[in-house]
């Protein structure tokens, strides 16, 4: 039961840390694409 918190507990920071690295670089993209036009 523990290992299986353990792993839950991992897979959502993981999931966290990802989304709001994605989140930082789309935004650089549409910052440099309105540069462009």
């Amino acid at each position: 039961m523990e290992v299986d918190e353990l792993k839950n507990y991992l897979e959502e920071n993981i999931n966290d840390q990802t989304g709001t690295i994605l989140n930082e670089g789309v935004a650089k993209l549409k910052a440099r694409i309105k540069k462009r036009k």
